[in-house]
């Protein structure tokens, strides 16, 4: 298997945030200690009690932790309107999607996105919808004409 696949959690309201890692490899820099950089592996998390600052770096059994309701849903879709794959989108990967409902009321979608990177499946949506989009401050936008 090629590349790396990886889970961060961070909430504002949660007292531990959290990157747990499936493939691959992933560095983690913490802000105050920025020539510090933490190398995680396949199997491993790296936790930061947010209340204290303390960071816990340990493995995982992929069976167990890893396992993700994303990796594990289905995005197949079929003349699915728009606005219902952004609503399951938002969910799946607690990020904000802000478009125009009304411009897309009449646009579907059809296709399978299941093992495709978050901004992919936009990005896939968008080019079927003739629409652009883009991120700021942690929200993604969705800018279009609309669907006749």
């Amino acid at each position: 298997m090629l590349g790396t696949s990886f889970q961060v959690r961070s909430f504002d309201k949660e007292t531990a945030a959290y990157v747990q890692v499936k493939t691959g490899r992933v560095t983690v820099t913490p802000v105050d200690s920025p020539d510090k950089p933490i190398l995680l592996i396949k199997n491993e998390q790296l936790s930061l009690e947010t209340r204290t600052d303390k960071i816990i770096k340990r493995a995982i059994s992929p069976s167990k932790e890893i396992s993700s309701t994303i990796v594990n849903q289905q995005f197949t879709f079929e003349f699915t309107p728009v606005s219902d794959i952004f609503n399951q989108l938002e969910s799946s990967y607690h990020m904000s999607i802000h478009y125009d409902r009304h411009l897309l009321a009449n646009c579907t979608f059809t296709g399978q996105l299941n093992d495709v990177p978050f901004l992919e499946k936009i990005r896939l949506i968008c080019l079927t919808t003739e629409s652009t989009f883009e991120i700021t401050d942690n929200q993604l936008i969705i800018h279009s004409h609309g669907c006749n």
